[in-house]
């Protein structure tokens, strides 16, 4: 980081800022998405470099975005002149199942392949390189109202569950161990790629009612649910975790088994 005048270093720490906290997320995850959004100030470009100065020459993770759009444009090629494009499209495929990512995550993120486990510790220390080197802005707002603009879901298999608004505002509640809020949230948890799950998926997830009745249903089963969680957790309308046709996490999620 030597020789970065002070306005290029306040960029990298920018980057930094928004790229641990989300690696901090998902610390296990292959792969990393980094909603440009995020990156206030700073255009796609200028945030692509940083990353590969970050990357020290695709060591640490890989900037994946113009690799898939070199690969996509060689598919179109291929498509136009009749050739096969098989092989490619699989390698695309290949890409994007193994990290998680679908193709429409490419429009609005930066996609990275993590290469190395020590990565996290890597960036903390690149971070204090920078400190104190950066002037910090006054008056700061909360890192989850930037970093986690749709709030943040903080949960414990114990049933210790935490949510942040984007505005900041904090809402906890405690589920008890084998009670089906807890069982609903440690099972929505578990792939933090996933934001959506239909009804049937929790008929072998949540425990039965004790006697039977017009209201033991899944679907049914599913709704109580949520409506207990929003209702402890007193959750503003459509914040955290609602049903549509289905259940949807609305937020991001890190979880401490």
């Amino acid at each position: 980081m030597d020789g970065l005048s002070p306005e290029a270093l306040e960029k990298v720490a920018k980057v930094l800022k928004v790229f641990t906290v989300r690696i901090e997320t998902n610390p296990h995850s292959p792969g990393i998405k980094l909603p440009l959004r995020l990156f206030e100030g700073l255009d796609y470009v200028e945030v692509v470099d940083i990353l590969k100065l970050l990357a020290n020459n695709d060591s640490l993770f890989l900037v994946l975005n113009e690799y898939l759009k070199k690969i996509n444009r060689e598919i179109d090629v291929e498509i136009r002149t009749g050739r096969d494009f098989t092989v490619k499209n699989n390698l695309l495929k290949d890409v994007y199942y193994r990290l998680g990512f679908v193709e429409e995550d490419m429009q609005e993120n930066i996609l990275l392949e993590v290469k190395d486990p020590l990565l996290t510790n890597k960036l903390m220390r690149f971070q204090k390189q920078i400190e104190g080197r950066v002037e910090k802005p006054k008056n700061h707002e909360p890192l989850v109202n930037s970093t986690f603009p749709d709030g943040l879901l903080e949960y414990k298999s114990d049933g210790d569950t935490k949510y942040t608004s984007p505005s900041g505002k904090k809402y906890r509640a405690k589920f008890g161990k084998g009670t089906n809020p807890n069982l609903l949230l440690l099972y929505v948890t578990q792939d933090l790629h996933k934001q959506s799950y239909q009804f049937d998926e929790f008929e072998k997830v949540l425990r039965k009612p004790r006697s039977g009745g017009e209201h033991s249903g899944i679907e049914n089963r599913v709704r109580n649910t949520v409506q207990t969680i929003r209702e402890k957790m007193d959750l503003p309308d459509h914040e955290m975790i609602d049903i549509d046709y289905g259940v949807m996490l609305k937020c991001d999620v890190q979880v401490k088994r």
